[in-house]
């Protein structure tokens, strides 16, 4: 069971061991089963090209992969409705499916030192 207003994180793992976080969310105003949640969030939570024996696999989300550079994001999506310095060399770009909804889009955890991507998250409220 997931509360009303609430979600459950959950990792899925394929045939050769490679992971994807789903988050399942219940919008209702009761209590209802998993099977009943739609998945809201799928979180890639590392990019697997620069972690060595990484959980993670190869991905491609709208145009953006492993190997993209920051330019490439840019390209791709446009410049980001957001962004937020998480360190030093470590941000997250916010793109927002629009400007009423920002819980839905694409965020993008880049580090601009080596100028690749860490992590990626994609979600549809």
């Amino acid at each position: 069971q997931i509360l009303a207003g609430k979600s459950i994180t959950a990792d899925f793992t394929n045939d050769y061991k490679k992971t994807i976080t789903a988050v399942f969310y219940n919008g209702e105003n009761s209590s209802v089963s998993l099977k009943e949640c739609p998945i809201v969030k799928f979180v890639i939570k590392e990019n697997g090209l620069n972690v060595p024996e990484s959980k993670y696999g190869q991905f491609w989300v709208n145009g953006i992969s492993n190997v993209s550079a920051i330019t490439d994001i840019i390209e791709c999506l446009g410049s980001p409705s957001h962004f937020y310095r998480v360190s030093e060399n470590k941000y997250y770009l916010d793109w927002f499916i629009s400007a009423s909804d920002r819980r839905s889009g694409i965020t993008v955890y880049v580090d601009t030192a080596e100028d690749h991507i860490d992590s990626i998250e994609f979600s549809l409220y």
